[in-house]
Formats: C-alpha cells, sequence, structure tokens
C-alpha cells in the first residue's frame, strides 16, 4: 500500500521511470538499457519510499495511558538528559531515532493527550524540514517530539495542529526519505530501551511516563 501523504509524489516519480523506460524501448535497445535501467530503479524508489507497511499496534496503549511508544521505524542512536527549550522547558531525556532509507517513513503519535505546541521550520514556503509537535499527555506530563529531514528532500508531511487530540499509535505524517525522530520525556520517566534498539512505530515501547505528585 502506497501512503496517502505521499500518492502525488509517488505518481510523479512512477510516471517520470515509466517514461523513461517507454522512451527506451522505443528507441532501441541500445537507448533502453540507457534510459530504462534508471526507470526501473526510480520506480523501486518510489515503492520504498512511499509504502506504508502495516503494523500491529501495541496492545498496551489501550490500558495504559503512561506508555510512550516509538514514533517510527528504526534504531536507536541516542539516549541522553537535555534541556528542551520548545515546549518541556525543563531538562528532560532525549531519545533520538535514525530512520534509514529502507525503514518504513510513516510516522505515528507515540502518546495520548492534547497537542499544546506545535511549530514548522523551513529554509523556503514550500518544503518543511523539521516541525516540534508538544503533547500534554493524560498523566499531565509534557511529551515533545520532533520530525527531521534528511539533506536529500528535505519535506515532512505533519498532519497535527495545536488544539488537536492525538491518539497513539495513530499516524500523523512521514519523512521523505527518512532522517531522524527526536522524543522528549520527562526526566522521571523509565525509559524501556537503550541505544543500539530497533524500534518499530506504534509497537515498541520507548518509556513510562511516571504520575506528578
Amino acid at each position: 500500500m502506497i501512503a496517502k501523504y505521499g500518492i502525488l509524489n509517488f505518481i510523479i516519480i512512477l510516471l517520470s521511470a515509466v517514461s523513461l523506460v517507454l522512451f527506451g524501448i522505443y528507441l532501441g535497445s541500445y537507448f533502453f538499457w540507457i534510459l530504462g535501467i534508471p526507470g526501473v530503479f526510480l520506480s523501486l524508489v518510489a515503492i520504498i519510499v512511499f509504502r506504508d507497511i502495516p503494523h500491529t499496534i501495541n496492545p498496551n496503549l489501550k490500558n495504559n495511558p503512561a506508555l510512550i511508544t516509538s514514533p517510527c521505524d528504526g534504531r536507536i542512536i541516542d539516549i541522553k538528559e537535555e534541556y528542551e527549550s520548545n515546549f518541556i522547558e525543563e531538562d528532560a531525556i532525549k531519545i533520538s531515532i535514525a530512520i534509514s532509507f529502507f525503514n518504513n517513513h510513516i510516522n505515528r503519535n507515540p502518546v495520548y493527550g492534547e497537542v499544546e505546541y506545535m511549530t514548522k521550520s523551513s529554509e523556503n514556503n514550500d518544503r518543511v524540514e523539521e516541525s516540534v509537535i508538544g503533547v500534554r499527555s493524560l498523566f499531565a506530563q509534557k511529551v515533545t517530539y520532533k520530525q527531521i529531514t534528511g539533506t536529500l528532500a528535505r519535506r515532512i508531511v505533519c498532519k497535527v495542529s495545536k488544539g488537536d487530540t492525538v491518539i497513539a499509535g495513530e499516524k500523523f505524517g512521514m519523512i521523505i526519505f527518512g532522517r531522524r525522530m527526536d522524543i522528549f520525556v520527562p526526566i522521571n520517566a523509565e525509559i524501556k530501551v537503550q541505544t543500539g534498539s530497533k524500534v518499530r512505530a506504534g509497537q515498541t515501547e520507548l518509556a513510562m511516563l511516571k504520575e506528578i505528585e
């Protein structure tokens, strides 16, 4: 299945690929190898980047609003204490997840709650390079997660807005061609992963929030 967030991009790339193949066939066998092979390669790239792989959502999410799950597929590359200046505005634990080209690029909300902070940054009006989402969880704890693009596509799709109620495990966007997502949780949260762990969106448990005393 192709992700709804990338259907237009997928169609454009696929049509370009098919045009190369057909033009190569029309010109003859020699040109087929020159134009057709890149066309086939582009088709494979489009399928890999824009595919939407079905995920089984962690069943513990339904009964445990304190649970934080991974917002993306990938690998944990860093876990450290860091000041979060956008929404939490105090020291927090940052979990960084690298998203490779071959990972599914769809992003899912990691927590239940309400969006109280939302910002996007870009170098121009068309391509968002980073989005920051701040959610107040059902435990009244603040959680921040960021979509960060790579240098190739520099395009993020983020379909949440300030004031929205978000559901853990539900899709909210994608990072085209992938790069990284950062998630900030309260300093007293119980971390359930370690550097090097492979994670899946909506499935892997990253942390457990603690009630505010």
